[in-house]
């Protein structure tokens, strides 16, 4: 998957106009996307769930969803998705992970030749794997967090400028490495980080594990944020409408008070997570990998 490299340019537009500028674009899209399904693979968070909204408008034909549960562990956000459902009468699928992480992958290294470093690989491909038994295609909300700001650290980003340098170094010493760190220490113009997280991120992590996922489940996902108008639209976007009082893209937010609850649309972002830590998962799939003939 190829991505066009388009610079930040802000526009000029107010908060209103952009509103009406990407729920139109967003429209365009998964109306072009509902010609080959009506399928959301449906996380709980903003932009599935927008997703879903939207193509309910289209009345073409009855929505599947397909979410994760996690029954009772704090990362299960399958209520969240379930008020969705509810909502838009959806047909719904939850999917538990019943497997093991090595009993999963021994099902997916014939389709991998590297390690993914995401232990959500094992849900995203769960769930790719149970929702191709019901479809060929299915939408899914990915891109939205990373051009239109959706991730904490770019909040962690947008204040720690405010606090002084002594404080931010004493405080770092409790923080592993990573984005957390790098935005509470060296905090930087919005547009720079989410341009620096687009490269590595988005590209060298998250769309690897959504190819594998597709691959070794034969479903083909269609992201409505990851095309070409949608992208070039986020560039234009000032730092204000995607991080504002302390929200993570906020103007998607915004757009998602006229079609979904409050209450799922201004929690804090819980992301989409597996039981097992990175680290964990890295290392297994490393000897795994090592091992790829016994699976192939």
């Amino acid at each position: 998957m190829n991505f066009p490299n388009l610079k930040f340019k802000s526009g000029n537009l107010s908060e209103e106009e952009y509103i009406v500028m990407i729920t139109n674009t967003l429209k365009k899209n998964i109306k072009r996307g509902a010609k080959k399904t009506t399928a959301v693979l449906l996380s709980g968070g903003i932009d599935s769930s927008l997703i879903v909204a939207l193509l309910s408008e289209l009345n073409i034909s009855k929505i599947k969803t397909f979410t994760i549960a996690y029954k009772g562990r704090k990362i299960d956000e399958s209520k969240h998705a379930k008020m969705v459902s509810k909502m838009y009468h959806t047909e719904h699928y939850e999917i538990e992970i019943k497997q093991t992480a090595e009993e999963v992958l021994r099902e997916i290294i014939p389709f991998c030749d590297k390690v993914v470093p995401d232990a959500s690989l094992i849900p995203t491909y769960v769930v790719c794997r149970e929702t191709k038994k019901h479809v060929d295609y299915a939408f899914c909300g990915d891109g939205g967090d990373d051009y239109f700001g959706g991730y904490d650290w770019y909040i962690v980003n947008n204040y720690s400028k405010y606090l002084p340098r002594t404080f931010r170094k004493f405080i770092g010493k409790f923080i592993p490495d990573g984005f957390y760190k790098d935005a509470l220490l060296n905090p930087q113009p919005l547009n720079k980080m989410l341009e620096r997280d687009q490269q590595i991120y988005l590209t060298e992590q998250l769309i690897l594990k959504s190819k594998v996922a597709q691959k070794a489940s034969g479903l083909k996902l269609i992201c409505p944020f990851l095309y070409k108008n949608m992208i070039e639209i986020s560039k234009q976007i000032p730092d204000n409408l995607k991080i504002r009082n302390w929200k993570s893209k906020y103007i998607l937010r915004k757009i998602a008070e006229g079609y979904l609850p409050k209450e799922l649309i201004w929690r804090w972002k819980m992301g989409f997570r597996y039981t097992m830590e990175n680290k964990e998962f890295i290392n297994l799939m490393e000897k795994m990998l090592s091992e790829r003939d016994k699976y192939v």
